[in-house]
């Protein structure tokens, strides 16, 4: 109440007069700030002095959220064995006790949202190794409320909000922009309040009106300037076109997940003589990369035709165009999950089917080492080294983001076993038919023999980029560990 006015009086303290008492009244070489609704775990300490003793001078931990039916001291025992669910917000800090006196927090008060945030920057630009402790066991806190976010709380909301942003301009002034080095749910929230995006309560309904607004049309001008237009047209033209060609004597899909192995199957098979091999025709992030996906594809033998407006008529027109232009009897692409609806993919393969193409289903056993590949991959899209290059270098994993793909990953395995569920395909495993580059012809042999195709010697200039053991291509491999013992996937370690 000393540093503003507020329609309700709440006499919050300042967040540097805590710590500053902390500093005037001990000679502790570090100090510990938890949020007074967060409990700590028997062994709070003991793995405190281990992240101390590993070099890391300040700790950030993220607490877990448990049930709230628990409310005494003598039930400690139960809220203990909860595992609760991961949050994300900063609450508990570990940092050494002389920096108090330097860091800058300006008048954040606690009992308000941003006080984390504060704390995390001002640690963060002192701080020569920053561990964020996200999903170890270590403090918890009862329900998740939010209480500070009813009506009466939200005039301290706001001022806090405006002490962070005048200390996010301190700061950067001082020691430059905060970057993607910042941890991602720090980096968000910063990015918001600079750019002010309130998360918390409402902005008042003139601006809300002109940010709608604003928003609407800079979406309709991106819909506009991203529309293919030149790809629309040259597939209303396959309507005429492919009225003068007859279709292939065979066609078949590749059908599975990203990571699974579909591109090398689809480069093995390409080298047949007689067969037009595409790429993923309803890929829309190739459609708005700026990559050469033409240049790219051709490296590995298979060519590319952009994204469809009409799958289930055009599909039809491309093989039969494609085939008259090449000369060429078979034709065949690749078809992963996601790139349609469950029931719009369901239609499609099972349309496919009846009009006589054939598939080949690929998959990969574990699926734990499908999510890390997809993971690496997609973190390194737009660099030439996610399509061409070694691999070897070791990746930090964020255990949660694992967690989504596999959740994605394992969705898409039962979605795509129950759409071929008695119907005609050939399934070959990743694991089996691809790992070992010597069974590559042999397996290749069978492909052929199931689509009514001659055999013919095959190869690929492409090869295993990343490691064969999947904790070798992962940085944090013993915390991501500790977290997926405690899920489903355990079983995939």
């Amino acid at each position: 109440m000393d540093v503003g006015t507020f329609k309700s009086e709440r006499k919050l303290p300042l967040l540097r007069d805590l710590l500053d008492q902390a500093y005037r009244s001990s000679d502790a070489e570090w100090v510990t700030y938890t949020n007074v609704d967060i409990s700590l775990m028997p062994t709070f300490y003991k793995r405190v002095v281990q992240l101390i003793e590993e070099g890391n001078d300040t700790i950030v931990i993220n607490r877990r959220t448990i049930p709230k039916k628990w409310s005494s001291v003598a039930e400690l025992e139960h809220m203990y064995k909860e595992k609760g669910d991961f949050h994300l917000g900063y609450d508990c800090f570990v940092f050494p006790r002389n920096w108090i006196p330097s860091l800058d927090l300006g008048d954040v008060c606690i009992g308000a949202p941003y006080v984390g945030l504060a704390l995390m920057l001002a640690l963060f630009v002192k701080a020569n190794s920053l561990k964020l402790v996200q999903y170890e066991h270590l403090t918890f806190h009862l329900g998740d409320d939010r209480d500070w976010n009813n009506s009466k709380s939200l005039d301290f909301a706001y001022f806090n909000e405006d002490q962070v942003r005048g200390l996010i301009n301190r700061l950067e002034s001082q020691h430059g922009l905060f970057d993607e080095s910042l941890p991602s749910w720090s980096y968000f929230l910063v990015d918001d309040i600079k750019n002010n995006r309130r998360k918390i309560g409402v902005h008042p309904p003139l601006i809300r009106f002109s940010k709608i607004l604003v928003s609407l049309i800079k979406r309709t001008i991106k819909k506009i300037r991203d529309f293919r237009y030149r790809d629309l047209l040259w597939e209303l033209s396959l309507f005429v076109i492919a009225g003068f060609a007859k279709q292939p004597k065979n066609k078949f899909i590749i059908y599975g997940s990203a990571r699974t192995g579909t591109t090398i199957c689809l480069s093995l098979l390409s080298k047949h003589p007689n067969l037009v091999a595409e790429h993923e025709i309803f890929n829309q992030y190739h459609a708005k990369s700026k990559k050469d996906f033409d240049q790219i594809y051709s490296e590995i033998g298979v060519s590319h035709t952009p994204p469809l407006f009409f799958k289930n008529s055009s599909i039809e027109h491309v093989a039969a165009t494609k085939c008259k232009k090449a000369k060429r009897d078979f034709y065949c692409f690749k078809l992963l999950s996601g790139q349609m609806t469950p029931e719009e993919e369901g239609k499609f393969v099972h349309k496919r089917i009846k009009l006589g193409w054939k598939i080949i289903f690929v998959s990969r056993e574990n699926i734990l080492a499908t999510a890390i590949s997809y993971y690496i991959a997609f973190a390194n899209f737009d660099k030439s080294a996610s399509w061409f290059g070694a691999k070897s270098k070791r990746m930090h994993i964020d255990a949660q983001g694992l967690i989504n793909y596999l959740d994605r990953f394992e969705t898409e395995l039962l979605q795509q076993q129950n759409i071929l569920k008695d119907q005609p395909h050939l399934g070959l495993i990743y694991e089996e038919d691809y790992l070992d580059s010597n069974k590559h012809q042999s397996v290749c042999d069978k492909a052929f023999e199931f689509l009514g195709m001659d055999s013919c010697v095959v190869s690929s200039t492409m090869k295993k980029q990343g490691a064969k053991v999947v904790s070798d291509r992962v940085e944090n491999w013993e915390e991501l560990r500790t977290v997926l013992e405690e899920t489903r996937f355990r079983k995939y370690l």
